[in-house]
């Protein structure tokens, strides 16, 4: 970055170029030198937000919000994604905006309720602990899982 720089006259105040020796309005030799540098800061910030009907702690919030740099593996670069759940109204949002122009690039949003919405990962069933699992199978006395199941016991 360059810095900008202005010669005036001191006593007249008359604009002159660098190489100029004597004012041309009032033939002074005493000029001011006056130097502008101008720069600028791009804060890149992260932002999450919560709404809740009660005190925290005792009432789980109702909707979430997000803004943050991540990489974007698919355009192999840092973006800023945003999110928002709103379970209060079943709504859905997330899109990834380009950091440079803040457009957005890519975008989804629904309701939250509707489980294609967010991927696979939200689809699939999730499988019962084993705690879970023992509590569903019915006990008998001196048998164990394995046997019940016909694993490892006689027939």
């Amino acid at each position: 970055m360059q810095p900008m720089q202005r010669y005036s006259c001191m006593p007249c105040g008359t604009e002159l170029r660098r190489d100029q020796d004597n004012c041309p309005e009032c033939g002074s030799t005493s000029r001011s030198i006056a130097v502008e540098v101008t720069a600028s800061i791009n804060l890149e910030t992260e932002l999450r937000t919560q709404a809740r009907h009660g005190e925290p702690g005792k009432v789980k919030p109702h909707s979430r919000g997000y803004s943050e740099l991540l990489w974007n593996h698919d355009r192999q670069r840092v973006e800023r994604r945003v999110m928002v759940i709103d379970h209060e109204n079943d709504y859905y949002l997330q899109e990834w905006r380009d950091r440079a122009t803040d457009e957005v690039v890519w975008r989804k949003d629904g309701p939250l309720s509707d489980p294609n919405l967010h991927g696979a990962s939200a689809r699939r069933p999730r499988e019962a602990s084993s705690e879970q699992r023992d509590a569903d199978e019915p006990r008998s006395e001196g048998i164990g899982r394995k046997q019940r199941r016909g694993q490892d016991g006689p027939a």
